[in-house]
């Protein structure tokens, strides 16, 4: 075979050899849309947990009971025949201080 038919091969080579690793839809197009899906996948699965958060706090506000603690928890609601009070927590100082 004559030389420029082995040039003339190696270039039709060479360049389906780029199409398929650089061209459109190559292989390293088709890793960076791996890449770009797998992230998609991990935010899909963060907002199906919020998602299910959500909705089992809608369940839980559907009924009176529900919707009366989130107010005392939330809005410190008390009805008008409670009193409040609050137990302030024990710091360093009043525990150390109470030492004999």
């Amino acid at each position: 075979m004559k030389p420029w038919i082995w040039l003339v091969l190696i270039a039709l080579l060479a360049g389906l050899q780029y199409k398929l690793w650089l061209g459109q839809g190559g292989l390293l197009e088709q890793a960076d849309l791996r890449r770009q899906i797998a992230q998609q996948a991990e935010v899909i699965s963060d907002l199906q947990a919020t998602n299910q958060a959500l909705a089992a706090e809608v369940a839980a506000l559907s009924s009176d009971a529900g919707l009366e603690e989130a107010a005392r928890l939330r809005l410190g609601a008390k009805r008008t025949d409670e009193i409040y009070i609050r137990v302030a927590p024990e710091t360093e100082t009043s525990v150390k201080g109470s030492e004999p």
